[in-house]
């Protein structure tokens, strides 16, 4: 026996059970998991692998001191699923090809069964001497030395004019030794040589496969003997004739078996069976069943599969295999003329490890910190029991799980080994949330000042936090921040946990980072691990130190104009030390608002003192009374109110003009700004002549002070010369049609100042409408675009801004009236699209398409332009040749000649031809499109139906845009039949072979001899 080994691979994954196997040795993912019976507690919140520990960042002012968020150490996840499936018929050349989508397989189970062993019994195969037709039973014996299974038959045909259908009959015969000769079918199979890639013409080998394989049992044959037998199907015209070998002669030589053939046709049932000196070319397979795997030292991957029963057996593997796609070789001994067939089961688990997102959310009023571990999963298609293991801390408390929103109750969650795992079962792809909860590990935030717990402190002192934690930790990131950080900016941060249950920061020495007055602070302190979170936070009070400020003196009385000097004296009033770097403010006092002109320290004493340089030009008169205000940080401020200055000084007047009016109008001590009025934002200009009341000398250094009442944009000014000062008033901003008042007060040094008030109405800006088409000439059907800007005239450019500022651009034509739109934005064009037909306009008339716009800050603009509707042009529609009547089943020519009402003819222009026939009560319509010619004439070819009685052309043109549409129809048209009658000429009674035979017919139509028409002579043989 020549042994050979084949090898063979896939895989696919199904889970597969049989009621008479149990697959104890299939593991699937989560059975690797083993716990403690007892579990010890633990105090260190840790994970067993070191944590990569995102550090807590220092928030920012004004952020939720109570909560912290953040993202924690990843989770490992597994994903894991099984996959199986079935190979049927397979043999040893195949190979076992798994795609795994570059996950892992860790459990693998292969189950072989109906392991068939086939081989090839070769009775004749020499080379051909000749073929006979089989159109009788033609057999060829073979002897078997044990009873076998019979699978297939191999023989050598020549065919030809073969059909789809039923070719052959293949029949199974025993032996009987006293007839010598088949004996008894005992199967039978009609042959498609079609089904079997044979077609039209063939010569060669062709294989039988037995719809059933065939007993041949030696206990009911004589000499272990069976026979082949073939014949042709009575039934079918194909021709097929079996190759031969000669007993004798240059071929073969010898007797392979015995041969007959039935001289009595291709009925199986009568026989008269006769033998030759030949062999039909014949090879035959056996089969063999239910092999135990061992017996054909059957393996996959070099490893045994294991007998379960005939024909079936087990293989396993828990070896991790890596790789896309993974092969299993399977590998058998045979012989080299057999075949091994058998069915495969198989499953498989595959595992993907992966990292999952952690994030937190702790708050100080909570003991327990809320955990979200988020776990994309997505799993290769085909996979079944798909479940999901996650690796979480074990003091984590898992309260829910989500499948993206919606509640999700097929998971357990097992602790053990210092793990906790979360099994989520018949998982499937999407985006899965584990809830959880745990210790919030900072217990208390407390501050210690020279060795003592304190909660209110000075603000020259240096204290210490530290913050107390619920078990001892040896990792992690803790954080210390102190709000309000505008006003603290101090935070720390410790990276090093030291193991001990409380932890300390750096000092804090207040005076050094606090810059405004203090007050009530909040110390938070946060700390993670990366699985675990602690937050917590304390109270401290900072006290201010008092200061005292000191009256020292100020000049009283000024000339009108003056600045005025304070000097003060700021101390510490717990000291009596000078306080230095102070900030000043300077108030009114009888309004306690800040002064409105400028002031300074101008100079700073080593004991504290002072000086204060208070400006006062611009302000009027007086008298004044001043407010001190003193500060620094980590200090209180002191103030001193109600210091009185009083001054004195010369008249002074005015006169005003407006250099681009016509003039202002005074009223009492306010001018009216007039004739004409300025635009919406624009700007208009006044001058101020200021003079000495006494002397009349122009005063030349006066500072103008200028505010709107109610607000308004900033006024600028210049000197001019001689005592003129040039005011810009911008009314920027201010709505059309409303008055606005300009409060002004104008000094000089040494002059009283002098107050009055501008009145500044805005108008609206002046418009116009500018169409950028000023008249149309359009036919009715037609439908075009309007253009038109509206214009701000003052300003010389487009006002695209009309909508916004409640205002519209219409447009007016006939029944309608609607709002044009903004063509592009930023642009003022404006657009509408007109379709005349919609309008209830008339050919041939003018009307006026009337444009108008306002908005809330411009005129009202209006302006008409013209719009001629274009009358079509008229046509003239004829019909040529219509005919008074027409004959029945003829054809009649009808010509249209399209125009205009000048006689031009109207080319390539469809017309449609209807033509309507009548008979009786019905009706019936065809209708064809033609092109009118260079002449404007179109024509039809009309077939008459001779069923109708009457009928009417009518032709239609339709028209377009410019040119009138036109129908015309022609009176009806009887439809006339003629008589006809056709005689044949006389026949004899007889001819003789070989004689002439003249035939005549004559045809009379409407009772004249008819000319030139068809007769059909049909001679009928008998």
């Amino acid at each position: 026996m020549i042994e050979m080994r084949f090898r063979r691979a896939l895989l696919v994954l199904v889970l597969f059970v049989t009621a008479n196997i149990v697959l104890s040795s299939i593991h699937f993912i989560f059975n690797d998991i083993t716990m403690d019976s007892e579990l010890t507690s633990y105090t260190p919140p840790e994970l067993p692998w070191s944590p990569t520990t995102p550090p807590l960042r220092s928030l920012e002012n004004g952020e939720e001191i109570e909560t912290i968020k953040g993202i924690g150490t990843d989770a490992i996840t597994i994903l894991s699923g099984n996959k199986n499936g079935t190979m049927t018929d397979s043999t040893i050349e195949e190979n076992i090809i798994i795609s795994t989508a570059d996950w892992n397989i860790t459990e693998s189970t292969i189950i072989i069964s109906n392991i068939t062993h086939t081989f090839e019994k070769d009775i004749e195969i020499s080379n051909e001497s000749d073929h006979v037709e089989l159109d009788r039973l033609r057999a060829m014996g073979f002897n078997v030395t044990q009873s076998k299974l019979l699978k297939n038959v191999t023989v050598y045909l020549h065919a030809k004019n073969l059909i789809p259908g039923i070719d052959l009959q293949l029949f199974v015969f025993n032996y009987s030794s006293s007839s010598i000769a088949p004996n008894t079918s005992i199967y039978s199979e009609q042959v498609d040589l079609d089904s079997l890639g044979i077609t039209q013409e063939y010569v060669g080998w062709i294989e039988i496969p037995l719809s059933n394989p065939v007993l041949l049992n030696i206990n009911k044959t004589d000499n272990n003997q069976f026979f082949i037998v073939l014949g042709e199907n009575e039934s079918h015209s194909a021709e097929v004739r079996w190759g031969y070998c000669n007993d004798s002669g240059s071929f073969d030589g010898i007797d392979e078996g015995p041969a007959y053939f039935n001289d009595l046709g291709l009925e199986p049932n009568t026989t008269d069976w006769k033998t030759g000196l030949l062999d039909y070319m014949l090879n035959v397979t056996f089969l063999l069943q239910d092999l135990l795997p061992s017996s054909i030292n059957l393996t996959i991957n070099g490893t045994n599969v294991y007998d379960i029963a005939p024909g079936r057996g087990i293989w396993n593997s828990s070896e991790i295999k890596i790789g896309n796609p993974v092969i299993y070789d399977i590998a058998a001994t045979y012989s080299s003329n057999t075949s091994i067939f058998y069915n495969i089961l198989w499953n498989i688990t595959l595992k993907n490890e992966t990292r999952s997102k952690s994030s937190f959310e702790a708050n100080v009023n909570k003991t327990t910190v809320v955990w979200n571990t988020s776990i994309y999963a997505i799993f290769p298609s085909e996979l079944v029991n798909c479940q999901i293991n996650v690796t979480l801390p074990p003091d984590w408390n898992v309260s829910e799980l989500f499948n993206d929103s919606q509640s999700y109750l097929e998971w357990d969650d097992v602790t053990g080994n210092g793990k906790k795992f979360v099994l989520i079962h018949n998982a499937f792809n999407a985006s899965w949330t584990i809830k959880c909860n745990s210790t919030n590990y900072i217990s208390r935030v407390y501050t210690w000042k020279d060795g003592n717990p304190v909660t209110t402190v000075n603000s020259t002192d240096t204290v210490t936090f530290y913050a107390n934690f619920s078990h001892k930790l040896t990792t992690g990131y803790a954080n210390l921040t102190v709000f309000p950080i505008n006003k603290a900016n101090y935070n720390d941060s410790l990276d090093a946990i030291t193991g001990n249950t409380s932890i300390q920061f750096s000092p804090w020495t207040i005076y050094e980072t606090a810059i405004e007055n203090p007050g009530e602070f909040r110390v938070q302190v946060s700390w993670n691990n990366g699985t675990a979170v602690g937050i917590n936070i304390t109270t401290l009070t900072v006290l201010s130190i008092p200061t005292n400020l000191t009256y020292l003196s100020h000049t009283d009385i000024i000339d009108v104009g003056e600045s005025i000097l304070v000097h003060v004296n700021f101390t510490n009033d717990y000291t009596k030390e000078p306080v230095t770097d102070a900030t000043l403010l300077v108030k009114n006092s009888t309004d306690n608002m800040p002064w409105p002109n400028p002031f300074q320290i101008t100079r700073v004493f080593l004991n504290g003192t002072y000086e204060i340089e208070i400006i006062t030009l611009g302000l009027g008169f007086g008298p004044f009374f001043l407010s001190i205000n003193m500060s620094k940080p980590l200090y209180l401020s002191s103030e001193i109110s109600n210091i009185t200055v009083t001054s004195s000084g010369d008249l002074a007047n005015i006169s005003l003009t407006a250099s681009n009016c016509f003039g202002l109008r005074a009223i009492n001590q306010s001018y009216a700004i007039t004739d004409p009025v300025p635009y919406h934002n624009s700007t208009v200009k006044v001058s101020i002549y200021f003079f000495s009341n006494a002397t009349l000398e122009p005063l030349r250094n006066a500072i103008i002070t200028s505010s709107w009442i109610g607000g308004g944009p900033v006024i600028s000014w210049v000197s001019a010369f001689f005592g003129y000062y040039n005011i810009s008033i911008d009314v920027t901003g201010f709505h059309a049609d409303t008055n606005h008042t300009l409060r002004i007060l104008i000094q000089e040094e040494g002059y009283k100042a002098v107050k009055f008030y501008i009145i500044v109405p805005v108008r609206k800006l002046p418009t116009a409408i500018e169409p950028l088409t000023t008249s149309y000439a359009k036919y009715l059907e037609e439908t075009f675009s309007v253009y038109t800007i509206f214009k701000d005239t003052f300003n010389d450019w487009s006002i695209p801004s009309v909508y916004e500022l409640n205002g519209n651009v219409t447009i007016k034509l006939g029944n309608l009236v609607d709002n044009m739109s903004l063509l592009i934005s930023g642009i003022g064009i404006y657009i509408y699209e007109l379709t005349l037909s919609t309008l209830g306009l008339e050919e041939g008339n003018t009307y006026n398409i009337t444009l108008s716009a306002f908005s809330s800050e411009h005129e009202f603009a209006l302006i008409n332009i013209s719009l001629y509707v274009i009358p079509k042009a008229a046509v003239d529609l004829k019909l040529i040749g219509v005919p008074t009547y027409v004959l029945a089943g003829t054809q009649i020519r009808i010509f249209a000649n399209l125009t205009l009402i000048d006689g031009t003819p109207i080319y390539s222009t469809p017309l449609i031809f209807i033509v309507r026939y009548e008979f009786q009560n019905t009706s019936q319509e065809l209708q064809n499109t033609y092109l009118t010619n260079s002449s404007g004439i179109a024509e039809s070819l009309i077939d008459v139906n001779p069923f109708m009685d009457s009928i009417q052309i009518k032709v239609e043109y339709q028209g377009n845009m410019t040119i009138q549409n036109k129908s015309i129809s022609s009176t009806i048209i009887p439809i006339i039949t003629l008589n006809s009658s056709l005689t044949l000429g006389p026949l004899p009674t007889e001819i003789v072979e070989g004689e002439t035979l003249e035939i005549s017919a004559t045809l009379i139509i409407n009772g004249t001899p008819a000319m030139n028409k068809t007769l059909t002579f049909k001679f009928i043989y008998d």
